[in-house]
Order: structure tokens, then sequence, then C-alpha cells
């Protein structure tokens, strides 16, 4: 999991991995709706990995 302050519409963005959406279910329904200051909670499914990598190409930008 991984937790981002954002800006715009939300102030939160949670970054969670799950083996299945019933199970994506279960951990909304148990943990996060049970605390009094989330007030909405919006979800976005990934539907495959295009690109990852901690490592930034600053030889391109300097």
């Amino acid at each position: 999991m991984a937790l981002y302050n954002v800006t715009g519409d939300y102030d939160f963005l949670v970054k969670i991995v799950c083996k299945s959406i019933a199970l994506y279910t279960v951990f909304i329904e148990k943990t996060l709706r049970k605390i009094p200051c989330i007030t909405q909670i919006k979800t976005s499914i990934t539907l495959r990995e295009v690109y990852d990598s901690k490592r930034v190409p600053l030889s391109a930008y300097l």
C-alpha cells in the first residue's frame, strides 16, 4: 500500500494491491469505511502496467 497527498478534487490517493476484487472490497469495508474522516471513496482499477521504474533518465534533460 502507498499513500500520496495530492492536489485537485481529492486530498489523498491510496494505492492498494489485492489478489482479487473481493479482497479489495473486504479491505475497503473493514478498514477505510470505518475511519470517520473518510467521507468519500473513489476506485480506479489498473488494467495493465505500461512502465515502472524508480530511475529518472536525467541525462536526457541535461
